[in-house]
């Protein structure tokens, strides 16, 4: 069975302008050289109130599906040698770092989500900052993955908050 991935954005009910930027990219192959499935889903939700959310996001999205698809795919695609790949948490890691750095010179007043999932077979691999989340969703189950970077959810945390209060 292949990966199956859907994709949308929506401006909400508060905002006139989207500020998300969705990338993904899926690669299936059959051959003698048996390759796992790879799958990079990122998406970056520009913060509302930060000048140029828009901007961040999409260079956000872009430099992160780069990254991942330069040190993680493209070697995986090229290789079949795994002791010379840098592990794939590391890149992941490393990515984010690259597009935060990127926004700080880029777009120094903006501010963005960033969630990205690379998936490898049947191994997804999390990279996330901030409260845009990851929902595995089964025929049967629903789960968030992630926990929110976010001051309502620490205050649920720390039993300040009930949900119901921090919805």
């Amino acid at each position: 069975e292949h990966l199956q991935f859907g994709q949308a954005t929506d401006v909400g009910m508060v905002r006139t302008n989207n500020q998300d930027a969705v990338f993904s990219f899926v690669s299936t192959s059959r051959s003698s050289q048996q390759r796992p499935d790879f799958g990079l889903f990122v998406v970056a939700d520009g913060m509302g109130g930060h000048h140029d959310g828009e901007k961040a996001s999409a260079i956000t999205a872009s430099m992160v599906a780069s990254y991942i698809t330069h040190h993680i795919f493209l070697p995986m695609l090229n290789s079949d040698d795994d002791t010379e790949r840098v592990p794939v948490t590391e890149s992941m890691i490393a990515a984010v770092q690259k597009a935060n750095a990127d926004i700080i010179t880029k777009v120094p007043d903006g501010g963005t989500t960033l969630t990205a999932v690379a998936v490898i077979g049947d191994l997804a691999y999390v990279a996330h900052v901030g409260d845009s989340r990851i929902y595995l969703v089964t025929k049967d189950n629903i789960e968030q993955i992630t926990r929110d970077h976010s001051l309502v959810q620490r205050y649920v945390e720390l039993n300040l908050l009930t949900r119901e209060e921090a919805s």
